[in-house]
């Protein structure tokens, strides 16, 4: 009866550490999302946001098209707006913002414009 209850317990110490991982992947992604252009309060525990220069070798990623996403939300709100003005509300470091930058221009996407800003194609 011991060997029984010693699995069960294990099995169940293995299946909270999985749902602790997928709370911390949802923590992440919902602090992430923005409403009305404004960031969400964040919950007790999770990480403080980058002020200033970005955090580095965080060894994570965004998804795929997260950040081209925040690029044109961040333009839908802010037409005209330059590549260290976009950087910092994405919370980006502005070297990622001009390779993103150049990827959504190649792809028509985006337009530079004459000040320096970058505006929706249409």
């Amino acid at each position: 009866m011991p060997d029984v209850v010693n699995q069960a317990r294990k099995l169940i110490e293995v299946r909270l550490r999985e749902l602790e991982d997928e709370a911390n992947r949802l923590r992440d992604a919902l602090s992430g999302l923005s409403i009305d252009g404004r960031t969400p309060r964040r919950s007790p525990g999770s990480p403080r946001a980058v002020s200033g220069k970005a955090q580095r070798g965080t060894g994570k990623r965004a998804p795929r098209g997260q950040r081209e996403a925040q690029f044109l939300a961040v333009l839908q709100r802010n037409p005209g707006a330059k590549v260290s003005e976009i950087a910092r509300e994405m919370r980006v470091a502005p070297n990622q913002v001009y390779g993103l930058a150049r990827r959504l221009q190649h792809s028509r996407k985006i337009a530079k414009r004459r000040g320096g800003g970058y505006a929706i194609e249409g």
